[in-house]
């Protein structure tokens, strides 16, 4: 409440003065315009000098947590997306692996695994089939998919 009194005297003392200045001069004319024009300016900084006095704290970051709020939406939705992309990847390698031996007549379960890059690198296979088809679906997956026969595990039904 102190700050506001200070105010309201400062800009009524220099409108008193511009008032007492303009009434002695009591110029007309050039003379009479450039003091009313020194007046309005005095005024002017009457009335924004608190403005020279206001301190702002140095230390005071006001978007710090909007920026941390903001880098932990990135960073769920970046996790989001990898989850989704690898979650697509694997079902697509794999629907694509039971459509070749379900051309080749196997009948067979298929669980693909991915690497760190999000690429296919490993899969298990389970399922009864003839050592010709399991040869020829081996192939089929390290041709197309590039996952070595190495890469690949078998096991019966």
């Amino acid at each position: 409440m102190n700050g506001v009194k200070t105010y309201l005297l400062t800009v009524t003392a220099g409108a008193l003065v511009c008032a007492l200045v303009q009434e002695v001069a009591g110029g007309k004319g050039t003379a009479g315009k450039v003091l009313s024009l020194c007046c309005g300016v005095f005024l002017l900084l009457c009335a924004f000098s608190p403005l020279l006095h206001l301190e702002v704290p140095q230390s005071i970051d006001i978007w710090g947590d909007y920026k941390a709020q903001a880098n932990g939406i990135v960073d769920r939705t970046s996790l989001a997306v990898r989850e989704q992309t690898s979650m697509v990847i694997t079902q697509r390698t794999e629907a694509y692996i039971l459509d070749k031996a379900q051309g080749m007549g196997a009948d067979v379960r298929v669980q693909v695994e991915l690497g760190e890059d999000g690429v296919p690198c490993f899969v298990r296979l389970q399922g009864q089939v003839t050592p010709f088809i399991r040869k020829k679906l081996a192939w089929v997956i390290e041709s197309d998919l590039g996952i070595p026969v190495g890469q690949q595990r078998w096991s019966g039904a």
